[in-house]
């Protein structure tokens, strides 16, 4: 397994930020404003780009509104330089020790590293580290819990399951979009003769069950009760 740049920056426990009307954003690891909202005027994003002053990026829960913006290619670049020299956990208790712990990664730290997923591979890791160090948990088997704190691991799982099935999308060949539209076609067409004749099946059963009591049929029941 090799490290990408989401969990270095969730090591980081970096921010994303960017100039407002800037269609990139960048990654930043450090101290933010008294307010929360912005980075001080003197410090700079990982890539050490001289801007204006940045401010952190909306977010509501697991979700970062970062969609009309694109990740800056040096921030990218330099993240992707110390994901290269960084360790590499092999085994859970690797995984713990590196992201667990008092000053391990938060679940908004997470979010960041989320956030900066390009493959799905990458959001299985993410996925892998959030199972570690803030336990499992089964969105499909199990309603939203009323804890504050558990509601925010859900939430996070239940926005990791959405972009990872984007990012399937995107990865998806020409040949596996078109190979998985026919399997649709040819789905729809079972379960639509599967519902059929489970109707006639019971339209039979009442015809029978009519004839068995005496009740007067038109000749199509009749037809129909003949046939079972």
């Amino acid at each position: 397994m090799t490290a990408h740049v989401g969990l270095v920056a969730a090591r980081l426990h970096a921010s994303l930020v960017h100039r407002p009307g800037s269609g990139v954003f960048h990654v930043y690891a450090g101290p933010l404003t008294p307010s929360g909202r912005f980075v001080p005027r003197a410090a700079r994003p990982v890539c050490s780009a001289r801007t204006r002053q940045l401010s952190v990026v909306p977010r509501s829960g697991p979700t970062v509104a970062t969609e009309a913006r694109r990740l800056c290619a040096r921030c990218e670049a330099r993240l992707s330089a110390m994901a290269r020299r960084a360790s590499q956990p092999v085994s859970r208790d690797d995984f713990l020790r590196e992201y667990g712990g008092p000053a391990g990664v938060t679940l908004g730290d997470l979010v960041t590293a989320l956030v900066l997923c390009r493959t799905v591979e990458e959001n299985r890791r993410v996925a892998f580290v959030a199972s570690v160090v803030h336990g499992f948990i089964d969105v499909h088997s199990m309603r939203r819990p009323a804890e504050p704190g558990r509601q925010a691991r859900y939430d996070f799982e239940v926005e990791l399951l959405r972009r990872r099935r984007a990012l399937v999308a995107a990865e998806r060949t020409p040949e596996e979009i078109e190979a998985a539209a026919v399997q649709r076609e040819v789905d729809a067409q079972r379960d639509a003769q599967a519902l059929a004749a489970r109707k006639k099946s019971d339209a039979r059963d009442r015809a029978v069950d009519r004839r068995n009591k005496g009740v007067y049929q038109p000749p199509w029941e009749r037809e129909l009760a003949d046939s079972a």
